[in-house]
C-alpha cells in the first residue's frame, strides 16, 4: 500500500512538472502578448486577479456542487463544460 502511495505522489510530481514546463507558460505568455503595449500592465494585472479569483471560486465551489449532486454529477459538469471549451 506505501508503494503504491508513492507511485501516486510520483505520478503527481511527474505531471505538474511536465505541465509547468508545456503547457503552463503558455496561458502567462499569452495574456502578456493579448493586451496593447499602452495597457498592458493594467489589464494583466486585472486578467490575473479575475484568474485567481475564479480559481478560487471553483476550487470553493466543488465541495459543495458535490455535496448536492454527487461526485459523478459534479465530475460530469467540469467534463461538458471542457468540452464545450473546445
Amino acid at each position: 500500500d506505501d508503494i503504491s502511495k508513492m507511485v501516486v505522489l510520483g505520478a503527481m510530481f511527474l505531471y505538474i512538472g511536465g505541465y509547468q514546463i508545456g503547457f503552463g507558460p503558455i496561458t502567462w505568455i499569452m495574456m502578456g502578448e493579448v493586451f496593447p503595449l499602452a495597457i498592458r500592465g493594467q489589464a494583466v494585472a486585472v486578467a490575473v486577479q479575475v484568474n485567481f479569483l475564479l480559481n478560487a471560486l471553483v476550487q470553493f465551489g466543488v465541495p459543495i456542487v458535490e455535496q448536492w449532486l454527487g461526485l459523478a454529477w459534479t465530475f460530469g459538469i467540469f467534463a461538458i463544460l471542457a468540452m464545450y471549451s473546445l
